[in-house]
């Protein structure tokens, strides 16, 4: 009689990829936990021993979490699977790994001397960890497009609040239209800037031949309005 050493049994099934787990955990995770940050989302890395789920043919190739244990500070979770769902004969399976919470956020993709406004395109979009970025970090485009870098800055960096400010459109010792309306009447005069000023920033302004001062609101590149009604700021400007 001839023997056989090996036998080999083959049946039809379906198989649950590691891709699809990974999303349902993610929702699963994301649902019960809630983000530190708006615009974030969770990455999820199984463990290394984490495999597809072979399941029978004729069962759906679907599964339900029945628990998690997830710890936000470190990351690591823990979920039990039940698979195939709905089946009599339904296995729980473990699968642990790491959740990271991660966001999008604007860096330069260049880098940016002091006083230089940026620009759409100075910036590019970075993914950080959510833990990794400070209060003070601007994660959003529209809060740095027209703003000007307060000291140099490097490309791929989290740019901070003080890292910024509004860009200074008339500048110290310069010479600036001085604008005052009072009533119907408009006064413009000519003076020379005492200081730095932005958009809406009151700057005090000289008039080189009266010597006199007085304080001024920026209201565009080298033009200043003179605020109040009274004797001081026609006197400025008439002199």
């Amino acid at each position: 009689p001839k023997y056989f050493e090996n036998v080999v049994i083959l049946r039809d099934s379906n198989t649950i990829n590691l891709e699809k787990i990974i999303e349902k955990i993610q929702r699963e995770l994301t649902n019960n936990y809630p983000s530190k940050m708006p615009q974030s989302r969770l990455e999820i890395t199984l463990s290394r021993k984490a495999a597809p789920i072979v399941i029978s043919a004729d069962a759906e190739a679907d599964f339900e979490i029945i628990q998690n244990n997830y710890e936000p500070r470190s990351g690591r979770f823990a979920v039990v699977i039940l698979a195939p769902k709905g089946a009599a004969n339904a296995q729980p399976i473990k699968f642990t790994g790491r959740a990271t919470e991660v966001i999008d956020i604007p860096v330069l993709a260049q880098p940016l001397a002091r006083g230089q406004t940026i620009r759409p395109s100075h910036l590019v979009t970075k993914k950080m960890q959510v833990r990794r970025i400070s209060a003070q970090a601007i994660t959003e485009r529209v809060d740095l497009v027209g703003m000007a870098a307060r000291r140099s800055l490097r490309p791929e960096t989290l740019i901070r609040s003080n890292d910024i400010e509004k860009p200074r459109i008339v500048k110290k010792n310069t010479l600036v239209n001085v604008v005052y309306k009072l009533g119907t009447l408009q006064i413009t005069s000519r003076a020379r800037a005492l200081e730095d000023g932005a958009l809406g920033e009151t700057i005090t302004v000289l008039n080189t031949r009266s010597r006199r001062t007085i304080q001024t609101v920026v209201a565009a590149a080298n033009v200043v309005t003179a605020q109040g009604n009274n004797a001081r700021q026609t006197a400025f400007l008439t002199q």
